[in-house]
């Protein structure tokens, strides 16, 4: 498997361990932006009085993870659920029409 991503070899295990850990930061952060990102699409379809969830949206989510994990040498179903945890997160954690609201006006 072919890999576009490429990493040099650190010297112990100390520090592959920092490396793991700031993608998990990296990844974490990545999760809370998108959460707010999300907070916004749910503001805007609802002043624009449109579904809070589209599912033909997350098929092509689905359909995109799916590709970009091919291009990166990842197992496709993988990626999917990965992303599908993370919708289901995102929706979760977006919170109410209020708090959606609060987040605009503050």
């Amino acid at each position: 498997m072919d890999n576009s991503i490429r990493f040099s070899l650190p010297a112990n295990l100390t520090d592959l361990r920092k490396r793991i850990d700031a993608v998990d930061e990296a990844i974490l952060g990545l999760v809370a932006e998108r959460v707010e990102l999300v907070k916004l699409v749910q503001k805007l379809k609802r002043m624009n009085g449109l579904p809070v969830r589209s599912y033909e949206r997350e098929e092509e989510i689905f359909a995109r993870a799916r590709r970009i994990a091919y291009r990166l040498g990842m197992a496709g179903d993988n990626a999917v659920e990965i992303i599908r945890q993370c919708i289901s997160f995102c929706l979760n954690t977006a919170g109410t029409d209020e708090e959606v609201d609060n987040l605009n006006a503050g």
